[in-house]
């Protein structure tokens, strides 16, 4: 609506963190240049369980226009939750994909892109404190308040954080800053960082007692780059020796290739055969590549089970053969179950509205296949007068203590939104505890 670009195919214009101000139908402005539309990050993974006991499948992380340190952190944080559901219930749960990742950075999202997080309406009850009107931008995580300023000169300041109760900080040189002014989000470098000092550039609108945000971890942002977790498949080896001596390795990984690498041998007799059996098992059973090796039987077809007197660097170096053999091949596919299609579900509705968000013919087909008899066109084809363009369990009007229903508010009347001149009219459907926005 508000310049023809359509989020459905990937031009989001991010309205929802765009300002507004708040009106009432006789224009008298309630809130001035806030992001009334922007909400905080939603954050579940305390939640991943019960929401697989509820029959979901595929979790979806958002990560649109963020860069590659909110990427790694969260993917690995999400990545620790599947984790531990599935230690939780052996045999219940597994992955749908192979391997298992080990090592590297400990997740912590406070220390990347967010507005700070919410579970919304997951137990289906309202709250205030969804909203970040005041922070559309990242604010990153609370490291106090602003104790005291000294002004060094026209272009510096010396800063004293404060931190919370309990809560123990370490501020790094190059560590970005954030805080809530008259004009919205100021972000600022600290050039020089010492236990609770800040040495920085003049900052516009920064005060004593402001609430300071961390939104650049120099530290954090260093390990992520080099300290990074691994995937690692596992892989079990039977190793068979015989002749004089032939030895054949057969690997087996867990997502189910298999390869026989065979290596001949001119190699003396081992004297003592437990200490060249606890070689062979300790130098083969290591990690190599992306592989982990686990030897899970060693027989020796040979005169008295004679072993091979063969060094650790040759044994690596068959290790070394085994994972490229492995590599050689192909990954099979985790079987999945599939749902299939219930033919007899039918349409919602004979008519179906815009609502539906009918943009493309196959999805069109569909409808009709299903026993709609007339199906309207999207939004963002047909610019339906009058349509919603928005609905949603958040409110506006409850985020402000404004609800006569819940917070028995006096009746506001009439509210809209203005933006770049343009009015957009708010609704109310208390009956179903929800908001619209329509044109004003």
């Amino acid at each position: 609506y508000i310049n023809g670009r359509s989020a459905d195919k990937g031009d989001c214009i991010q309205a929802c963190r765009s300002l507004y101000d708040l009106v009432d139908s006789g224009g008298r402005v309630l809130v001035k240049d806030k992001a009334l539309l922007s909400l905080k990050d939603y954050n579940l993974r305390n939640r991943i369980e019960d929401l697989a006991e509820a029959g979901i499948s595929s979790f979806k992380i958002e990560g649109r226009l963020k860069n590659a340190s909110y990427v790694k952190n969260i993917v690995r944080y999400y990545d620790t939750a599947l984790n531990e559901l599935i230690e939780k219930h052996p045999g219940r749960y597994c992955r749908a994909s192979f391997g298992h990742v080990t090592g590297g950075f400990v997740p912590d999202p406070d220390k990347t892109f967010n507005r700070s997080y919410t579970e919304l309406f997951l137990d289906g009850k309202r709250k205030t404190g969804w909203s970040s009107m005041n922070a559309p931008k990242s604010m990153g995580e609370l490291i106090g308040t602003v104790g005291s300023i000294k002004r060094n000169d026209s272009s510096s300041l010396e800063l004293v954080v404060i931190p919370p109760a309990g809560k123990r900080i370490e501020l790094r040189n190059g560590d970005g800053f954030a805080f809530a002014g008259k004009k919205g989000i100021v972000g600022f470098r600290g050039d020089v960082c010492d236990g609770r000092f800040i040495t920085c550039k003049n900052v516009e609108g920064l005060q004593k007692g402001a609430r300071l945000f961390r939104n650049i971890s120099s530290s954090f942002e260093r390990e992520l780059e080099r300290n990074m977790p691994r995937r690692e498949i596992r892989v079990d080896l039977e190793v068979r020796i015989s002749g004089k001596y032939n030895i054949d390795i057969t690997a087996r990984s867990e997502d189910g290739r298999e390869v026989l690498s065979p290596f001949k041998t001119d190699l003396d007799t081992a004297e003592n055969r437990e200490r060249q059996e606890a070689l062979i098992r300790e130098q083969l059973s290591k990690r190599g590549g992306h592989y982990v090796f686990s030897v899970t039987a060693l027989t020796a077809d040979t005169p008295g089970g004679a072993l091979p007197l063969v060094s650790a660097s040759i044994l690596n170096s068959m290790r070394r053969l085994v994972a490229s053999d492995l590599d050689s091949i192909p990954c099979k596919a985790l079987p999945l179950s599939r749902g299939t299609v219930d033919a007899s579900v039918k349409a919602p509705s004979e008519s179906v509205t815009y609502k539906a968000n009918v943009a493309n013919s196959r999805t069109r087909e569909l409808y009709l296949s299903r026993g709609a008899s007339e199906v309207g066109q999207a939004y963002e084809l047909s610019h339906a007068a009058g349509a919603e363009l928005m609905r949603t369990r958040y409110c506006i009007r409850y985020e402000l203590g404004m609800c006569p229903v819940h917070q028995g508010a006096p009746q506001p009347g009439k509210l809209f939104l203005l933006n770049n001149g343009r009015r957009l009219a708010l609704h109310f459907d208390c009956g179903n505890c929800e908001m619209t926005v329509t044109e004003g």
